[in-house]
């Protein structure tokens, strides 16, 4: 894709906004709390709709505690319903790989685990992208639409995958601090390919 913004550009604009490191420390605080992270993506759609309008990443209190709410449900149960299956999935196959091979080969087991991951991320991707452009949930279980467009967009939708494996792995044992973070940088960049896609 070669109209997709450049990571590193809005990883700069997003740590040089107003109250960018509180908001960063915060949102990977909350990342760590099972059910309370999904306010992340509620609040990544807010953040892209304000930057969206003003121009600036400013990183302010939310405005619309309704609308956050809601929108956080919905895309924390699509993350865990396009990122959480094919990692569980992952995960089954790394442990009946090391129980039939007496973890002889854990390294190439624990491998199915990462890649499950980072197949359920860029099908979250594409999920993240299909509800921004529709507004609405219904596109979200179109499997198979969802699929065609992750593979369409795979370098826009897969290559920020590694920012956030990179960050999980850096704050470990803290890791659903640094996840909940990448995932935030991943989805206010999935925003604004989906705005340059509608303006396109």
């Amino acid at each position: 894709m070669q109209d997709a913004p450049r990571l590193d550009t809005l990883i700069l604009d997003l740590v040089r906004g107003r109250n960018a490191w509180i908001a960063l420390v915060a949102i990977g605080a909350i990342g760590c709390i099972p059910v309370l992270n999904f306010v992340v993506f509620g609040y990544a759609l807010e953040y892209m709709g304000r930057h969206a309008k003003t121009g600036r990443f400013d990183f302010n209190k939310p405005s619309d505690w309704v609308s956050l709410v809601r929108e956080s449900l919905v895309l924390g149960v699509t993350f865990l319903g396009y990122c959480g299956l094919p990692w569980f999935l992952g995960r089954l196959l790394e442990q009946l790989i090391n129980q039939l091979s007496n973890y002889a080969v854990f390294p190439i087991g624990s491998l199915f685990e990462a890649f499950g991951g980072i197949v359920g991320l860029g099908l979250f991707g594409a999920a993240f992208i299909t509800y921004i452009r529709s507004d609405n949930w219904e596109p979200l279980i179109q499997v198979r639409e969802i699929g065609r467009l992750a593979l369409s967009m795979a370098s826009a939708v897969w290559m920020p995958v590694v920012l956030i494996f990179g960050l999980s792995a850096i704050t470990d044992p803290f890791s659903g601090f640094g996840l909940a973070v990448g995932v935030f940088a991943y989805c206010v960049y999935l925003g604004e390919i989906s705005r340059r896609l509608r303006y396109a």
